[in-house]
């Protein structure tokens, strides 16, 4: 069973067009009116519950730094 928060970064990433970063799915949950605060740390937890999976690194379009992209499974 996954939480709300959980639940919650699932969605956005259901939304988003492609792999995102943790930073690049908080920003697109509030445009989305569908807060994950913190949702950086949801990540590793989904990823250990086979729901996620990473997709490689990339420069985050917020931040500019290279990070990890984040797709469902």
């Amino acid at each position: 069973k996954i939480g709300k928060s959980q639940r919650n970064v699932l969605k956005v990433l259901s939304r988003l067009r492609g792999p995102a970063t943790g930073r690049e799915i908080e920003d697109a949950a509030v445009r989305l009116n569908s807060p994950a605060p913190g949702a950086w740390k949801r990540l590793s937890e989904l990823e250990r519950a086979g729901r996620i999976r990473r997709a490689g690194t990339r420069p985050c379009r917020i931040t500019r730094k290279r990070a990890t992209v984040w797709e469902r499974v």
